[in-house]
């Protein structure tokens, strides 16, 4: 299926509401409302159907920040994180290592930190989080465990001042679900599966009969819950199990 842009969605809900012809989504009021339309039944779909399209892997963003080693920060396009493995090699000359870091709610993230003795500053320290709550964080060991209390950062358990000052984006992989930027104008592709192209399309002209004529189609409307049934039902494509991570619903 060729991909749609968001001119062309706007100009065949003009054409099936009998609205004025347009070349650009900002020659007229009603054909930038439509647009401003589009990029709202798009996030409302990224964000119901969990897409299968909108997981990468990624990386962390390291922070460099001697006073919280331990601390890395969570890309701003990430709600969910499936899973985290970092590089846990023993010396920086060693061959790669990756483990699979566990995760932890914050509850017991700091339970668990906290029963480590505070006086063995030669395999503990003390690091301050943003509530200026103080967590005892290993610094002889790789990390194991990892939590967030704020959706901004991820917290390990610990970190190797044999190998790293601090942890690096550079050793750690993430496997997450993204929300995709909608840019409003006119050659903007919306990233959908093709099986969801024609889905956004008959949700948005149905929002259209509803805000401009003040109706609805009986036709589109059937299409409609008939897609979402079928698309619930074939998100992915190869039938893989969904894995849940933490949600950050963003």
């Amino acid at each position: 299926m060729a991909s749609r842009t968001l001119l062309d969605y706007v100009q065949s809900i003009l054409n099936e509401t009998s609205g004025d012809e347009v070349n650009s989504i900002t020659d007229t009021i009603e054909a930038a409302s439509i647009a401003r339309m589009v990029q709202q039944v798009y996030y409302e779909i990224v964000d119901e159907m969990a897409l299968p399209s909108n997981r990468k892997l990624m990386a962390l963003d390291g922070l460099g920040n001697l006073d919280k080693p331990n601390y890395m920060g969570l890309p701003q396009e990430v709600s969910e994180i499936s899973w985290i493995e970092y590089d846990c090699r023993e010396s920086p000359d060693a061959v790669k290592r990756y483990r699979t870091m566990e995760y932890m709610a914050p509850h017991e993230f700091v339970t668990y930190v906290n029963q480590r003795p505070s006086d063995d500053t030669d395999n503990y320290q003390i690091v301050m989080s943003d509530a200026n709550v103080a967590l005892i964080i290993g610094k002889t060991a790789p990390p194991q465990y990892w939590t967030s209390f704020d959706d901004k950062y991820i917290v390990f358990d610990s970190y190797d001042t044999g190998v790293e000052a601090t942890l690096q984006s550079s050793k750690s992989i993430v496997y997450a679900e993204y929300r995709p930027n909608f840019i409003l104008n006119d050659d903007f592709i919306p990233v959908l599966p093709d099986n969801l192209t024609n889905t956004l399309y008959i949700q948005c002209l149905n929002r259209c009969y509803a805000a401009f004529k003040e109706t609805l189609n009986p036709k589109t409307e059937r299409q409609e819950s008939r897609m979402r049934i079928r698309t619930q039902r074939n998100k992915w494509r190869h039938r893989r199990q969904t894995e849940s991570g933490p949600n950050y619903g963003r």
